[in-house]
C-alpha cells in the first residue's frame, strides 16, 4: 500500500482501495492454502473492505471492478467447500448475484459462480438457466473456462 495515499486522508477512497487491493492479493495467497475457512475469511474481508469504499464515495468507480472479483470470489471460495466454516450458501448467492449485476452478465465465471450457488442452495432450474447462459457466454468469448461449466452444466442436468 502506498504510505503517502494513506498518510494524506486515511479515510478516503483511494486510500481505503489501495488497502483492499492489499488484502485481496493477502487473500490470493491464502487461497493458495488448504485452509478454506481462512481463505473464506480472507477473501470476506477483503470485499468488505472494498464494498465499503461505496459509503465513503458512492461516486468512486475505481473500485466497481475489484468489488466485482470479490464478491464473486469469496462466493466462490464458498461454493466450493461448503461446509466449511465461515461458509454461508445464502451469503455466497447474494454475493454472486452481485458479481454478475457489477459484470452487467458479461463475465462467464461470475455467472457459473452464480449457478453453483443456486445448485447448492436446491434452486436447480435456476442454476441450469444461469449455467447455460455460463456457458453461451464462454463459448462466444472462447474462454477457456468453457469446459469447466459443461462439466457443471452436465451435473446441473442429471439432477432433477
Amino acid at each position: 500500500m502506498r504510505a503517502d495515499v494513506v498518510s494524506r486522508r486515511p479515510n478516503g477512497a483511494t486510500a481505503v482501495h489501495e488497502l483492499g487491493r492489499t488484502l485481496i492479493r493477502k487473500a490470493r495467497k491464502v487461497e493458495r492454502g488448504v485452509d478454506h475457512a481462512a481463505s473464506i475469511a480472507a477473501w470476506r474481508h477483503a470485499y468488505d473492505v472494498i464494498a465499503s469504499i461505496a459509503d465513503i464515495d458512492p461516486n468512486y468507480a475505481s473500485a466497481a471492478g475489484d468489488r466485482a472479483l470479490t464478491a464473486n470470489t469469496t462466493a466462490w471460495q464458498m461454493v466450493k467447500a461448503p461446509n466449511t466454516a465461515g461458509a454461508d450458501l445464502e451469503r455466497a448467492l447474494a454475493l454472486a448475484t452481485e458479481a454478475v449485476a457489477f459484470s452487467k452478465r458479461s463475465n462467464s465465471s461470475f455467472l457459473e459462480t452464480l449457478a453453483n450457488a443456486h445448485f447448492l442452495l436446491g434452486n436447480r432450474n435456476q442454476a441450469k438457466l444461469v449455467c447455460a447462459e455460463a456457458l453461451d457466454l464462454a463459448e462466444k468469448q472462447l474462454t477457456p473456462e468453457a469446459h469447466k461449466i459443461k462439466d457443471h452444466s452436465a451435473k446441473f442436468a442429471t439432477v432433477q
